[in-house]
């Protein structure tokens, strides 16, 4: 495998800017205490997976969409943007594809996943795929849910924002 991509720069925000494609992605601003700043997110799932972020003691900062990569594996040339990368204490980091259900996905975004497996494997780098199932399916989502809604000072406007987006 090639990689064609360019230096990383992780502190310039995403990568790729979001836009609205179905009613159930759209931009949802996480307001994220480990990083100081809201992060952006494409939809609801993905503000859910934060909050498993922002409760992992092992994990020191995350960005969202942070970086496009482009490469080329057997011939086929791919390009894309991970969901997340988590940085974790002592150095480790991974990305994360967060995804509703993955069965459901395209062959061609299957194999491009596959692809990015490979290439991180290459790399050393590690990658995990996450639906939602393993993101909101467990009682314990909903308490760090309630624990996170409750950890910083917030305007009522924030919280009825926070409620109907988050809670369901």
């Amino acid at each position: 495998m090639i990689i064609t991509s360019k230096e990383m720069h992780l502190e310039d925000g995403p990568a790729k800017k979001s836009i609205r494609r179905r009613r159930q992605n759209f931009i949802v601003n996480f307001p994220s205490l480990k990083n100081g700043y809201s992060m952006e997110c494409d939809g609801v799932l993905e503000s859910a997976y934060c909050i498993w972020l922002e409760h992992d003691a092992r994990v020191v900062k995350y960005y969202t969409q942070p970086h496009t990569f482009t490469w080329i594996d057997n011939g086929q040339r791919y390009r894309y943007t991970p969901d997340f990368l988590v940085v974790l204490e002592h150095g480790d980091s991974y990305f994360t594809e967060v995804k509703y259900d993955f069965s459901k996905q395209r062959e061609s975004r299957l194999a491009k996943l596959e692809s990015f497996h490979a290439l991180c494997d290459q790399e050393g780098w590690h990658f995990k795929l996450l639906d939602q199932k393993r993101i909101i399916g467990s009682t314990m989502f909903h308490t760090l849910q309630a624990l996170y809604s409750r950890l910083r000072p917030i305007d009522a406007q924030q919280q009825e924002y926070f409620f109907h987006y988050l809670v369901s």
